[in-house]
């Protein structure tokens, strides 16, 4: 589970563990989480494709025989 953590320009995904939850309302932890830090709530689906985009790893190598 990850939330995204906004650092004034740009965001970044932080793992976090849920610690409850209601139809409405999680509530979770994170040392990489402060009171007052700012998060994402709405358009994560958004930012979860760039982050893989950015993320995705190497490219895979062509092979010749």
């Amino acid at each position: 589970n990850h939330v995204y953590l906004h650092n004034g320009e740009n965001f970044k995904a932080v793992e976090v563990e849920i610690k409850s939850k209601t139809k409405d309302v999680y509530t979770v932890s994170s040392s990489h989480l402060i009171a007052g830090a700012e998060i994402t709530i709405k358009g994560v689906n958004f930012l979860r494709v760039i982050d893989m985009d950015l993320n995705s790893g190497e490219e895979e190598e062509e092979h010749h025989d």
